[in-house]
């Protein structure tokens, strides 16, 4: 196809297929995003948005990971003040 000659309305949706992969690849890390935040006690919900963001997510995965788990250290906290 010439771009010259390219009908403007059929480039529309040539460019919503082609965010289509990634966002299908983005939903494992949304998905990764809520459980893990579910499981450290976290906002969920906000994970799970940032892990849907395409290029976003693959830095927020890796924070997801190194986040502090609150509901182990409330935990710790009522063993260390019964002691």
């Amino acid at each position: 196809m010439d771009p010259a000659t390219v009908n403007p309305e059929m480039m529309a949706p040539m460019l919503g297929l082609g965010l289509l992969p990634l966002l299908i690849f983005s939903l494992p890390l949304a998905i990764f995003g809520y459980v893990l935040g579910k499981q450290k006690g976290r906002n969920h919900i906000a994970w799970a948005v940032w892990g849907f963001i395409p290029f976003v997510n693959w830095f927020a995965a890796w924070y997801f990971i190194g986040a502090t788990n609150l509901k182990l250290e409330g935990k710790i906290d009522q063993l260390l003040n019964k002691g």
